[in-house]
């Protein structure tokens, strides 16, 4: 594997398939360090997707942590129940330098 020892490596996967990011994770000798869940819409029960933060399980990063735990977030919903985006997607856009606030709520 590419990565260097205290490198991190990021993938979004489908949240049906939360468990399979794990087992893959595993089987690749990383670990998941945190999981940031999106749901497409405020109030649905479900995640639509994760943003998964994983490093080698022997890396330098790791060791340094206090257990571990993987570190699941609050969710990020992207769309309020009228269709809007969030306040908080509309930050997230703009910290990417993407224009978003006059959409949202």
């Amino acid at each position: 594997m590419a990565l260097s020892d205290d490198g991190v490596f990021v993938v979004c996967e489908n949240w049906l398939n939360n468990d399979r990011v794990y087992s893959g994770a595993e089987s690749a000798g990383l670990k998941v360090m945190k999981v940031y869940p999106v749901k497409g819409k405020i109030g649905r029960k479900e995640n639509l997707f994760g943003v998964y933060v994983l490093q080698k399980r022997n890396g330098k990063v790791e060791e340094g942590k206090a257990g571990n735990q993987s570190i699941l977030e609050e969710p990020l919903s992207v769309r309020t129940e009228c269709g809007k985006w969030t306040l908080a997607y509309a930050e997230l856009l703009e910290n990417m330098a993407i224009p978003a606030k006059h959409d949202a709520i």
